[in-house]
């Protein structure tokens, strides 16, 4: 439930009047996407049954969240 309250804020923050009027709030709002997906990503691998997508789509985030990390600290392309 906490993952779809901060989907929810997400998106209706993403307009651009909504990006002005909250300034750098903004981006430390959406900045919380990286907590509401693992939240969202543990609540997929805690669902009945075991299927390869979950697991997939796992990898995908945690790939990409370390892309993301190297990228920042300027140690990758």
């Amino acid at each position: 439930m906490a993952a779809t309250l901060g989907l929810i804020a997400l998106g209706a923050t993403s307009l651009d009047v909504a990006v002005e009027r909250m300034g750098l709030g903004w981006q430390r709002l959406h900045n919380t996407v990286y907590v509401v997906s693992a939240l969202a990503l543990i609540h997929y691998l805690l669902s009945p049954g075991i299927f390869s997508d979950q697991y997939l789509t796992c990898g995908m985030f945690f790939w990409l969240m370390s892309w993301r990390l190297l990228a920042r600290r300027r140690l990758g392309r």
